[in-house]
């Protein structure tokens, strides 16, 4: 979330290396306390072998699908369009565009940059991955036809490799923008001998199907 396009991470990361400073790059669900239960309950082995992780976040509201609130006095004589505009192809001012700049390619980085980031965090700070081999995702703008250019639904599908810390498992994730059920955000991990549900807590759940005897 720091960065937009990822050889601007690279920048940071070699200037990091040249003056051999602290950098600390906050992601939220890697200091939560509830989060480091999770990490304890699955490392300890409390659902088993995993075998499926499912991570989700519905924003089910005009201020999560980043229709922020734009000031009545919003203008050139306010804001700094030129300054904001950047490196980004220059428009006429947009209050839309700068407000809710989330919304556009030219500045942000969509669902996948702004809100994937975090759920991916939480995941690899549990299990202690770094990250999938194969990935594959969809969606497109299915609701706020509002002439953002980012999807508002997006779906993704990842492979993860096998490690020494965890065993082979796939990740399906998804962010919802549509109008629908109560906003809401969680992991649910399916192990071989149970399933951990972690939201605004943790929860362990009943174990696997029963194999067949023999």
């Amino acid at each position: 979330p720091m960065v937009q396009h990822i050889e601007d991470g690279m920048a940071v990361v070699e200037a990091q290396r040249q003056t051999n400073r602290i950098l600390q790059v906050g992601s939220q669900r890697v200091s939560s306390i509830l989060y480091k239960k999770a990490q304890e309950l699955y490392r300890g082995g409390a659902i088993g072998k995993l075998m499926m992780v499912e991570a989700w976040w519905d924003r089910n509201s005009a201020v999560g699908a980043w229709e922020y609130t734009i000031p009545p006095d919003a203008g050139t004589g306010t804001c700094d369009w030129e300054r904001f505009q950047g490196r980004a192809q220059k428009t006429e001012w947009d209050p839309k565009r700068f407000f809710r700049w989330r919304c556009y390619q030219d500045y942000g980085t969509g669902v996948a940059g702004d809100l994937f980031v975090h759920l991916f965090s939480g995941l690899h700070f549990i299990v202690g991955s770094l990250g999938p081999t194969r990935v594959m995702a969809t969606g497109g703008l299915r609701f706020w036809n509002d002439g953002r250019d980012v999807p508002d639904l997006l779906l993704g599908l990842f492979d993860y490799p096998q490690t020494a810390s965890h065993p082979a498992f796939n990740l399906v994730l998804r962010v919802n923008f549509e109008c629908g059920a109560k906003e809401n955000y969680g992991f649910r991990f399916t192990g071989s001998e149970g399933i951990m549900t972690v939201g605004d807590n943790v929860t362990l759940t009943a174990a696997a199907p029963e194999k067949e005897p023999g």
